[in-house]
């Protein structure tokens, strides 16, 4: 009777995790369309050289004592390719002198990227940029050059049926533990669920030594 129940519960248990294991394996092998840009902290260049007195940057007609520079990560974390990307970065505010420059690991895929600066009077300046072809895990870089005060990046970008998300790096840091610890919870209920999946098949099978070793002690009639 003990060892019925126990091979009973133990195939409950194998199901359960058939079940579960089936269904992370589905979700994780399913298409995904994601496109992800992060907004990294403004770096102020100029503030090192501010302590050391007055000073200018001067580019062709161009001088200024405030100098920004904007970084914009792009990355495709889905697990398929992106076709026929078009995006749009505005700089709100007044920033007489912006350039944009993109940059990436693989020289071939910066080399996709065309941008080009929208026309502006200075305020708010937008630059729009195109990707033919966006390979899972591939990622690029905006840099924009500017002169002060400091802004925050406006992302635009609609794919059709593709989750887009813009992201701060402190937005990134939290979402990166929210998934840590998840597949943390997982990976500990899995292994929860085979060590007791073990230790009822251990028993059953000991119930069954222990009966063939009782029928076999046992007197013939």
């Amino acid at each position: 009777m003990h060892g019925d129940w126990v091979a009973a519960t133990a195939s409950v248990l194998a199901a359960i995790i058939g079940v579960v294991g089936g269904y992370l394996l589905a979700r994780y092998h399913r298409e995904k369309r994601l496109l992800r840009f992060v907004l990294m902290d403004v770096d102020d260049l100029s503030s090192t050289l501010r302590q050391h007195g007055n000073f200018e940057f001067k580019f062709k007609d161009y001088t200024t004592s405030q100098l920004m520079l904007s970084t914009i990560t792009v990355r495709n974390t889905g697990n398929c390719s992106l076709r026929d990307i078009s995006i749009t970065v505005k700089l709100p505010g007044y920033h007489p002198f912006a350039q944009i420059s993109c940059s990436s690991d693989s020289e071939a895929l910066a080399s996709e990227v065309r941008v080009t600066a929208l026309p502006t009077n200075g305020t708010s300046p937008e630059f729009a940029a195109t990707l033919p072809f966006f390979n899972p895990n591939e990622r690029f870089s905006f840099k924009i050059l500017y002169d002060g005060p400091s802004s925050v990046c406006e992302i635009s970008c609609r794919l059709p049926d593709t989750a887009v998300s813009v992201l701060t790096v402190s937005d990134l840091i939290r979402l990166n533990s929210r998934r840590d610890r998840w597949k943390t919870l997982t990976s500990m209920l899995l292994a929860a669920a085979l060590a007791c999946g073990g230790a009822l098949l251990g028993a059953h099978s000991y119930d069954v030594v222990k009966k063939r070793g009782a029928d076999l002690s046992a007197p013939a009639q």
